[in-house]
């Protein structure tokens, strides 16, 4: 799930406008994020539990809004990011198999092995969060281009993976980012 957590981010900037864009995104793909730090420090973390299961999905949305607490924001706007960032173990229940809790097996849906189920899937939540940052733009904005840009480029960016996964089988190596890291 990549696109699927930009468009949460996209949700998640409607709801709050006061929190900036990028730290909405930096929330939505924190278990990745966190992922690479795992792997700089030496940590095997094969079911990656250090960094997508639901309490290091959760820490990593508490420390975001903790800090952007610190800086002056608002608790509204910290649940806001802590939920942003818990959604990113959900997300990837649907797209892949990870460990979503400390002790259990790993687990997940893994759609990446069917092509148009996962874009069904990930382009659904891109139209669904792109919604929710549509309707909070203001009226005379709804309907420009750039709007409609948003959506289109998280659409077509699924649609390249998507594809990807048709042609070649599922997205690249699961350990690549730890690899790349390490």
């Amino acid at each position: 799930m990549y696109t699927g957590h930009f468009a949460v981010a996209l949700a998640a900037a409607g709801r709050a406008r006061t929190i900036p864009l990028w730290l909405l995104i930096v929330a939505a793909f924190a278990s990745d994020l966190a992922e690479g730090v795992v792997a700089a420090f030496g940590v095997g973390d094969p079911t990656r539990v250090w960094s997508h299961s639901v309490p290091a999905a959760v820490g990593a949305g508490l420390v975001l809004a903790v800090t952007w607490r610190i800086t002056g924001g608002s608790w509204r706007a910290g649940g806001i990011i802590v939920l942003t960032s818990a959604s990113h173990t959900l997300l990837d229940f649907t797209t892949a198999v990870k460990t979503v809790w400390p002790g259990a097996r790993p687990m997940g849906m893994h759609l990446y092995s069917h092509a148009y189920l996962d874009f069904l899937v990930e382009g659904g939540v891109c139209v669904l969060g792109w919604a929710v940052w549509r309707a909070s733009l203001p009226p005379e904005q709804r309907h420009r281009r750039l709007a409609w840009a948003a959506l289109g480029t998280l659409l077509i960016a699924q649609a390249i993976a998507s594809a990807h996964i048709l042609l070649f089988g599922t997205i690249g190596d699961p350990d690549a980012l730890s690899k790349f890291v390490r």
